[in-house]
């Protein structure tokens, strides 16, 4: 948990998953004393972090790995050669996401 801590007070943003919505996750960031960023269900993803590790899973399944050594080895060769083409379709759409987010008043 010290590796939370900061000098400056922070607040803590996730998803609105259901897990994090369950009330021991709640109980336990109340208890902690961490501030939980009210987030809104459903909202459009402008993070297109979720596309690269959807990515990365289907990449890492393909060498299917048998223990977390492999996984250890494999994972940063991957994530070391990422197709340009990945990369720029990721970026290509924020302007969509962007205008889909504005278009729900989001």
């Amino acid at each position: 948990m010290d590796l939370l801590r900061q000098e400056k007070p922070f607040i803590f943003q996730q998803d609105n998953a259901p897990c994090h919505r369950a009330k021991l996750a709640k109980d336990w960031f109340q208890e902690q004393n961490i501030e939980v960023l009210a987030w809104p269900a459903n909202i459009p993803e402008l993070n297109c972090i979720e596309n690269l590790w959807s990515w990365l899973d289907k990449e890492i399944a393909k060498q299917e790995p048998r223990s977390l050594d492999e996984l250890k080895e494999i994972a940063p060769n991957i994530l070391n050669n990422v197709p340009k083409s990945i990369l720029e379709n990721l970026i290509d759409s924020m302007p969509n996401r962007i205008n889909e987010c504005l278009k729900n008043k989001g």
